[in-house]
């Protein structure tokens, strides 16, 4: 029986090398579809339905479809498409995962560097130091979080979907920045984590 081998993962539920299109077309359009809770019977009454435009009232599939069932191994062949298709979800939903990860890592990023920013350009007249070492603060402990360091995660109120002091430190003049620039390399030039 000749099968179709994409990488390691060997197909089975693709065609057999001798298997008649008419039993193959009735597997692949009526049997597989079914999923884990498939029989011969419902597969059959699918076919009957689609092929004759009405309900069948059989109690039983034919025995042409369970002698091509058998032969053709449509129980093994549809169980390795649930695993393939069980196995797609997962490296799909581990994909998304990823991807969420790294716009979380991104933001985070964003955040730490513009806060860094903010702090070195601060001027205490005009903005709160507690808002953006709060800023510093939480992207560096979530930033360790998603690298998996055991850190103990700051909780922050969030006004809609923006946490009040990313907005603050957004929302921050160019002058207030430059401060904090200036500032921070009376400090010793770095902003401890």
């Amino acid at each position: 029986m000749r099968q179709a081998v994409v990488g390691e993962q060997s197909r089975m539920w693709e065609r057999s090398e001798y298997e008649p299109s008419l039993w193959f077309y009735r597997f692949d359009a009526f049997y597989r579809p079914l999923g884990p809770e498939r029989n011969l019977l419902r597969a059959y009454k699918g076919w009957h339905l689609a092929e004759k435009g009405r309900e069948s009232r059989a109690v039983s599939a034919p025995t042409s479809w369970r002698e091509a069932a058998d032969r053709w191994r449509w129980l093994e062949r549809a169980e390795a498409w649930d695993v393939q298709q069980r196995l797609e979800r997962l490296r799909e939903e581990d994909e998304a995962r990823r991807k969420s990860r790294e716009q979380r890592l991104a933001i985070l990023n964003g955040v730490l560097m513009r806060a860094s920013s903010a702090l070195v350009r601060l001027n205490p007249d005009e903005a709160r130091w507690s808002d953006v070492i709060a800023a510093v603060r939480l992207a560096v402990q979530e930033l360790r979080h998603e690298y998996g360091e055991d850190v103990t995660t700051v909780k922050v109120e969030a006004a809609g979907v923006i946490p009040e002091w990313a907005a603050t430190v957004i929302q921050m003049e160019e002058q207030q920045l430059d401060w904090i620039v200036a500032n921070l390399s009376l400090a010793g030039g770095a902003v401890e984590s």
